[in-house]
């Protein structure tokens, strides 16, 4: 029938239609990076420009020294059979590829005139930005990615202690590639690491478009491994400061960010005896007043945790004794936290999003204040008050 033959032809038309995507690539045609490494080429890891020049070519075109990490499948395979890999001296089945590029697009097409596969940034969980490149400003890297319909916008973001892209080959002691590594200590890191917190691409970006500032987590070598802890504060773009593991801690609990990890204070009945908290959970509500014609902000930190070591002969099962672990482990909060708030003034990068407050609350001053949000907020006042818990004191009495 009419009907039966138009029924056909539309089905026919429906699996034709539901075949794919026309311009797929097959995934032996893909390079599946897991993680990449940005440097500027006249930074301190500079490497020599190793692209030919242009003729009448009168600007600079090399720029970043790009580095990505990719497993090798052939590798993999052959390192699984045991006899052609995957013993004693035997080649990791992992790629590090380097290219030297004005922009990281041009470094992308780059890698195709030395594979024929074709770079593929949506499983990429690390993004490393070297010091040098950071203080360049980080906008251009990540516009790249931002760009891109295939990339993954959660993949982490660091910035390195000197040069990034050689820490792209380091071998962990764990056997893992760099990308699968960093994602892990990310992940766990919620939890159990108190000095760095995991920020994401799309993180990064939001940030950028804000007055405000960003820390990103720092990353450095340590030997057979990468070590996480303490963060960069990069204001308009720019790397502008570092924070140490203590004051990156202290920024995360402004934030109310940090849900694990370990704080080290001193006894209150003994100034050479350390004791350890563990830290189970922290939160912290932000406010804002404005006297004199500036901004103060007041920030109440509530740490909660368990007694994790304790040092000397003092017996902590008497709440007199608990009571005074609490107030002194609120003054080292206190203390840490006033301390990462006038450094983060003195640098005029709001990283605790504080413009935000001043914008809901005080909209008419904000519309003066917004003009040069930075020279306004290292003119601001801060106060921090804490509350403390401690609710075991573990099998010891």
């Amino acid at each position: 029938a009419p009907s039966g033959r138009r029924l056909l032809l539309a089905l026919a038309v429906l699996v034709l239609l539901a075949a794919g995507c026309w311009d797929r690539v097959d995934i032996e045609r893909r390079a599946i990076v897991t993680a990449v490494g940005v440097d500027a080429v006249d930074g301190p890891a500079g490497r020599p420009d190793d692209t030919e020049p242009e003729p009448g070519e009168t600007v600079r075109r090399v720029r970043y020294d790009v580095g990505i990490e990719w497993p090798f499948a052939p590798a993999v395979t052959m390192a699984a059979g045991g006899a052609e890999g995957g013993g004693a001296g035997k080649s990791p089945p992992v790629v590090v590829l380097r290219t030297t590029a004005t922009t990281l697009a041009e470094a992308n097409r780059q890698f195709n005139t030395k594979i024929y596969r074709i770079p593929y940034y949506g499983f990429t969980q690390a993004l490393l930005i070297g010091e040098e490149t950071a203080r360049q400003g980080i906008d251009p890297i990540l516009d790249f990615f931002m760009r891109s319909f295939e990339a993954n916008w959660r993949m982490y973001v660091y910035i390195s202690k000197g040069p990034a892209v050689p820490l792209l080959p380091t071998r962990k002691a764990l056997g893992d590639l760099t990308g699968i590594y960093l994602a892990r200590i990310a992940k766990g890191g919620v939890r159990r690491n108190d000095r760095t917190a995991p920020v994401t691409l799309i993180d990064v970006k939001k940030a950028l478009v804000t007055p405000g500032a960003v820390l990103i987590p720092r990353i450095v070598s340590a030997g057979s491994l990468l070590k996480v802890a303490g963060s960069g504060v990069v204001k308009e773009g720019r790397l502008v400061a570092w924070l140490g593991e203590t004051e990156s801690r202290a920024a995360w609990m402004i934030n109310g960010d940090t849900r694990g990890g370990a704080l080290v204070f001193t006894a209150p009945w003994d100034p050479g005896q350390p004791v350890t908290l563990d830290i189970i959970r922290v939160s912290s509500r932000k406010g804002v007043r404005m006297e004199g014609g500036r901004p103060v902000f007041e920030v109440r930190i509530k740490v909660v945790g368990g007694l994790g070591e304790k040092q000397g002969s003092v017996d902590v099962y008497h709440s007199e004794h608990i009571k005074k672990l609490e107030s002194a482990l609120a003054r080292t909060v206190q203390a840490q936290a006033l301390a990462v708030l006038a450094k983060t003034r003195a640098l005029g990068a709001d990283a605790f999003e504080f413009h935000r407050l001043v914008e809901r609350r005080y909209p008419a001053e904000w519309r003066r204040l917004k003009e040069d949000w930075p020279a306004a907020y290292a003119r601001t006042g801060a106060r921090v008050s804490v509350q403390a818990r401690i609710t075991n004191i573990g099998n010891v009495h």
